[in-house]
């Protein structure tokens, strides 16, 4: 027997569509949030993906970004779109454009567009998918994965990622998700790694298959060019974040479990011998499948796994903070001997050989604020 499945009414899918283009609606702002979160929070799915997507729409009213759908100006969805292909055409071209039209979406996996204005233009887009499932214990469960997020190349580095994340954070924490995965590549990952903020704060627990190998963060090639090993190594220590392969592999890791689908078992697969291979299959026998990170799209063999938590709650120990080591302060004695004063790193001159002053040095990372952010591809 199917599930019966929801749909919006005609009034707020009027005010949706009202809202998306800049006119009046009828239906009053909290009568919509009401029904569009009844809907998103009801146990049945909603018919569409475009249902979906309105009733998002109208949850992220004032938050500071906007869900994409079928009745968003023509313009500014095709602005929105050509950032994200601009960003990631050249690596997941199709992947994006299916995640955009929604091709590659089921009952309980759908992806829908966010984007931050600045006026008529779009500050930052970026693709979000909606996981619903059900725990080992048969409680449901509802996480966002966030796939890709980029700005536009002139609009790198004035802060335009950063505001658009807490605006998603803001959506989700009003729709009640109990957990946004970030499957970070590793260009973006000091980016994400800085985002916690107390009302959205990020484990410190953080997935990474290729941890169980040794120093994974020499090995990477990404962070070696770009000189970034150190800093990564540097604020891993600092924020003392704990990196696990899954979370079967280590106790700390355990109470993420929850935010995952069960792993399945794979009864056909015989338990390896001693030797090393596979001997012939015992009856009865049940193995467990590798860790896939279902129902996401990247798994922490292929990305790094930060969750965060737009509710507070969280089943494990979180960062509420930005995430930012304390800037050098360093202590420079003075020269007396007249000298240009380009060779005084200091903010103030004295004449006295005892002289000492505080300098706090601009960070060499402070450019990374807002660098081009890429989750995945």
């Amino acid at each position: 027997m199917a599930r019966k499945r929801l749909t919006i009414s005609s009034g707020l899918e009027q005010y949706a569509n009202a809202q998306a283009q800049g006119t009046s609606s009828t239906m009053d702002v909290e009568t919509a949030k009401a029904e569009a979160l009844a809907h998103l929070r009801a146990r049945e799915h909603l018919q569409t993906i475009d249902e979906l997507r309105k009733a998002l729409a109208v949850v992220a009213t004032n938050t500071g970004v906007d869900v994409l759908h079928a009745g968003t100006p023509a313009p500014f969805a095709a602005a929105a779109r050509t950032v994200l292909m601009d960003a990631f055409g050249g690596c997941s071209g199709a992947e994006v454009e299916e995640a955009i039209a929604g091709a590659a979406c089921n009952a309980t996996d759908r992806s829908f567009v966010v984007a931050a204005r600045d006026g008529d233009a779009v500050a930052a887009a970026g693709v979000v998918v909606e996981h619903r499932f059900r725990r080992a214990d048969g409680s449901p469960a509802v996480t966002w994965e966030l796939l890709w997020l980029a700005c536009p190349e002139r609009r790198r580095g004035a802060g335009g990622g950063a505001a658009a994340w807490a605006a998603i954070a803001r959506v989700a924490a009003v729709r009640g998700v109990d957990g946004i995965l970030v499957p970070s590549t590793d260009a973006a990952l000091l980016f994400w790694a800085r985002r916690a903020t107390p009302r959205c704060p990020m484990s410190r627990v953080v997935l990474r298959e290729e941890s169980e190998a040794g120093d994974w963060i020499a090995r990477s090639a990404n962070l070696q060019k770009k000189g970034h090993v150190h800093r990564v190594r540097k604020l891993v220590a600092y924020r003392k974040l704990q990196i696990c392969a899954s979370p079967f592999s280590a106790k700390a890791a355990a109470p993420l479990k929850g935010l995952y689908a069960p792993r399945a078992a794979t009864a056909s697969l015989p338990a390896p011998s001693k030797g090393g291979r596979r001997g012939k299959a015992r009856r009865g026998a049940v193995v467990a499948a590798p860790f896939e990170a279902e129902p996401n799209r990247w798994s922490p063999r292929a990305a790094t796994h930060f969750w965060f938590f737009p509710g507070g709650a969280a089943p494990v120990p979180t960062l509420a903070e930005s995430g930012e080591e304390p800037a050098r302060v360093e202590v420079t004695r003075m020269d007396p001997r007249p000298r240009g004063d380009s060779f005084f790193e200091v903010r103030e001159a004295r004449d006295r050989a005892d002289s000492y002053v505080l300098v706090e040095r601009p960070r060499a990372d402070s450019t990374f604020e807002d660098a081009p952010v890429v989750v995945g591809g």
